[in-house]
């Protein structure tokens, strides 16, 4: 994660996001397109009009209509500026449902094509409870930072060309102003998500602890081995150690917001005075001040709310990236294959098994070489965690051992079709 750059990140994100939109819904997507473009542009119509409408009552300027008009002109691009956002709204909720309901599919069609291996495995159980926990959302907040990144885009673009006609140094120092908050949310996003990476396992304890402490199945041992004490204080260090990082991001980061977003309204207002000192000397007229005012402040808006946007977006990839993982994961359980042996009424074979499970350097079982007759009667006899169940979940295919090879009737575990092995072996555990 920390060797892929943030520039893949976001357009990793963005892609799988666009792609599970189109296939949710394509016209909802370009709706969202669409009300993007029109809430971008209809503010800085509305501050031109206002300019028209101001300087046609003080008759200074160029007056191309009667206020009367401009006033309508200004009316209508209000009522269509609100429509859009009401039909942003109502895509958003439309599209969040079938987003949601997509990626739980998704998910859980997954899951169910790993192995037993997989389940078990604490790094591969940790992804899937990030991934469920964390991944539902994404995808639509992408797709809205993404459509509020065009709006904002517009907006500073059209703003950016009138601007640009009076005091185009003004329009770059709130652009290079709000350069720094883009830098240090991006920052910040990505230590909040190292220490969710970092707190995984440790939830999974507090969870397990909580369990046993709470469970009736457990209340035995832990009242006659005394086990509340030990086990309540571990996990009290669990949450105060992962409490003590989260306070000290947070502390920080809102330091150098302020600090920084300071920055950026006193540069705006250098530029509003700077505005009022030309209408005074009569550089500009008193419209012409109030649509540089409206567009200064709708520019700086813009500018820190598309640089919050793209820190968001990096936000929201960096949890797609867990959903992305998921995905692209190869599956052990293997689906098809044959539906009966090259040696019918062989039984079941082991040749020299042995197994180890993941992370652990020691052999479970090892060497296991056995032959079960069809119609026999074994009895597996052991010591807790001498291998029994190990046993009995490689002989149904659970397991896929670590050396050598099981086979039913002549022919390996793995070659055979899943179904067809289904009614074949069966197990209570």
């Amino acid at each position: 994660m920390a060797q892929t750059s943030n520039r893949i990140i976001v357009l990793r994100g963005m892609k799988d996001a666009l792609v599970l939109g189109n296939q949710v819904s394509p016209l909802m997507l370009k709706g969202l397109v669409i009300t993007s473009a029109l809430m971008g542009a209809i503010p800085v119509g509305m501050a031109w009009t206002s300019k028209q409408i101001i300087d046609s009552i003080t008759h200074s300027g160029n007056r191309l209509m009667n206020p009367e008009w401009y006033l309508l002109a200004e009316a209508l691009l209000a009522v269509i500026f609100l429509g859009s956002n009401k039909f942003d709204a109502i895509i958003s909720i439309a599209l969040k449902a079938k987003l949601g309901h997509c990626v739980r599919e998704k998910i859980i069609a997954k899951v169910q094509s790993f192995s037993l291996n997989q389940m078990e495995d604490p790094s591969i159980c940790d992804l899937i409870i990030r991934t469920r926990k964390y991944s539902e959302t994404r995808p639509l907040s992408i797709l809205k930072k993404s459509s509020e990144i065009g709006h904002y885009l517009i907006a500073t673009f059209f703003a950016g060309i009138i601007l640009f006609q009076y005091a185009p140094v003004l329009l770059v120092a709130i652009l290079l102003a709000s350069i720094p908050v883009l830098i240090a949310d991006m920052k910040f996003n990505g230590d909040l998500f190292e220490i969710l990476l970092w707190k995984s396992p440790a939830n999974r304890m507090k969870l397990y602890i909580e369990s046993i402490l709470t469970s009736e199945t457990t209340a035995k041992e832990v009242r006659v081995f005394g086990f509340a004490t030990l086990l309540m204080n571990r996990f009290r260090t669990l949450f105060y150690d992962q409490y003590q990082h989260e306070q000290k991001l947070t502390l920080r980061r809102s330091v150098w917001n302020v600090i920084l977003s300071s920055i950026g309204q006193l540069v705006l207002y250098l530029a509003f005075g700077w505005s009022i000192y030309r209408a005074i000397h009569g550089e500009i007229t008193i419209g012409e001040m109030t649509m540089l005012m409206l567009l200064l402040r709708q520019s700086q808006t813009s500018i820190v709310s598309l640089m919050s946007a793209v820190a968001s977006l990096y936000d929201d990839c960096l949890y797609m990236c867990d959903f992305a993982e998921l995905m692209h994961m190869k599956e052990e359980m293997s689906k098809s294959g044959v539906q009966q042996g090259r040696l019918p009424g062989d039984g079941i074979r082991f040749e020299n098994v042995s197994y180890r499970y993941p992370k652990e350097t020691r052999f479970a079982l090892s060497g296991i070489n056995l032959h079960i007759k069809p119609g026999a009667s074994v009895a597996i006899l052991g010591a807790n965690g001498s291998g029994k169940s190990t046993l009995v979940k490689l002989i149904i295919g659970l397991y896929t051992p670590s050396d050598g090879r099981i086979t039913l009737d002549g022919t390996s575990l793995e070659d055979w079709d899943r179904s067809a092995l289904n009614r074949r072996l069966s197990t209570v555990f």
